[in-house]
């Protein structure tokens, strides 16, 4: 399923999609006419299409390629159930599709410029935690439960998102969206992402800087943490918390 065989099949169920993404709040001021041209460069797979042809704007446009994926699978193709014995670590630069529920037994963590593609619903035993220092990107079409989130690259939830602790997003080159978000604590940190609903115990969406001290120590705090004495260091510490020893 990771080869666009039959092009034309893609196109008719875009032009399906398309009224639907001028009412999807998710999809909010992208143009149509912008979707419209890069679908007519559809390239020969579904990596590419994640990696190159949709890369270079806003986050709406790889949400309508996640989107049309899944119709692709519902359309055209028994959906499979994937079940991971993690955690799953996805290498810098390398993109995967699943076309299908994926189910992974532990942390899902991805490099560098990588992209997963879930063309169904994620179920992570664990944490999800994104690329580090550059950007990566995670889109699931559908429903989306976790331990822990911590990001700072580009995810995408077409469906609710369901997390047990703490969702720590973070840096303004890249942001998130979600129709729904549910967690203990919910952190927005130099950066802007789409929820249409936030259901959070606790909710930080102002930058953290040394000026605003407080707000380093209620965050350090939430999560568990002593004093600490820059944002820097408190990333770096949930980072090594979520990576090596996982949820609990």
């Amino acid at each position: 399923m990771s080869t666009i065989v039959e092009k034309y099949q893609v196109r008719e169920l875009y032009a399906e999609l398309r009224s639907r993404l001028a009412d999807d709040l998710l999809f909010g001021g992208a143009s149509l006419e912008q979707m419209d041209a890069y679908l007519a460069q559809l390239p020969d797979t579904v990596q590419e299409l994640f990696a190159h042809t949709l890369q270079g704007d806003a986050e709406a446009y790889r949400y309508g390629g996640v989107l049309l994926m899944a119709e692709l699978v519902h359309r055209f193709a028994a959906g499979q159930v994937f079940n991971y014995d993690g955690p799953l670590t996805v290498h810098d630069s390398q993109v995967l599709f699943y076309g299908g529920d994926l189910h992974v037994v532990g942390d899902l963590v991805l490099g560098d410029q990588s992209i997963v593609v879930v063309a169904g619903d994620l179920d992570l035993d664990g944490s999800f935690v994104g690329g580090s220092t550059d950007y990566s990107m995670l889109g699931v079409s559908g429903a989306m439960t976790a331990y822990n989130i911590m990001t700072p690259g580009e995810m995408i939830v077409g469906q609710r998102l369901a997390v047990r602790d703490l969702v720590y997003l973070y840096r303004n080159s890249c942001s998130s969206l979600a129709s729904s978000i549910r967690c203990r604590l919910l952190v927005e940190n130099d950066c802007f992402n789409t929820f249409s609903k936030i259901n959070a115990d606790a909710q930080i969406d102002e930058l953290l800087t040394e000026e605003r001290p407080e707000r380093l120590r209620d965050v350090a705090g939430l999560v568990g943490l002593g004093p600490l004495d820059s944002v820097e260091r408190l990333e770096a510490e949930l980072r090594q918390r979520l990576t090596v020893r996982g949820p609990g």
